[in-house]
């Protein structure tokens, strides 16, 4: 579970860090007039990690759960990976044409995390029938014609991750579950 808010927290209390997953932190500062935790590695973690500070508000990278795995973590929206995968999956039929669209994950991205749905960076899947007890979605890359909608690639596993703090259903850069990535004041 990660933290409610900024005074669920104490100076050397262990925490992990989503910033740093599988290293062992403690609360090293609060600074309680600019709503600022400083947290640092523990010194047994030997990990090479360096202290972070976090704002009040991106106290959702912080929990007291000693999780080591990146497979617990709530993502920037507060969904675990089953969550949004099972949205997905219940919103769409094998055989169903779904756009995927680029998302540039490169340092200093102007889209800071977002996608901006662009024909200009979009590919068509196919959904495939999903691998009874493998909870995979499968797709098939295709393309439009004039004699229709034809295959332009195997059937592969969508990769599932996490991308930008968001649980992400990708092919390569390509976000398939991009209606999740809009900006919030988008509609």
């Amino acid at each position: 579970m990660t933290l409610a808010s900024f005074d669920d927290l104490a100076v050397d209390d262990p925490v992990w860090c989503l910033a740093s997953v599988g290293t062992a932190f403690r609360v090293a500062a609060l600074d309680y007039e600019r709503r600022l935790v400083t947290v640092a590695p523990q010194p047994f973690s030997g990990s090479g990690a360096r202290p972070l500070d976090l704002t009040a508000d991106t106290l959702w990278l912080l929990t007291k759960e000693p999780w080591d795995q990146v497979w617990y973590w709530p993502d920037r929206a507060g969904e675990r990976f089953d969550a949004v995968v099972q949205r997905f999956v219940a919103a769409h039929e094998p055989g169903e044409i779904v756009q995927g669209y680029f998302l540039d994950t490169s340092v200093g991205a102007p889209n800071q995390g977002f996608v901006k749905p662009n024909p200009k960076t979009a590919m068509s899947f196919e959904i495939q029938r999903p691998t009874p007890g493998f909870g995979q979605v499968r797709v098939r890359p295709v393309a439009e014609t004039g004699d229709g909608i034809v295959p332009v690639g195997p059937n592969v596993p969508l990769r599932l991750g996490m991308t930008c703090y968001r649980w992400s259903l990708s092919f390569g850069e390509l976000i398939v579950n991009w209606s999740d990535f809009l900006r919030p004041d988008t509609d």
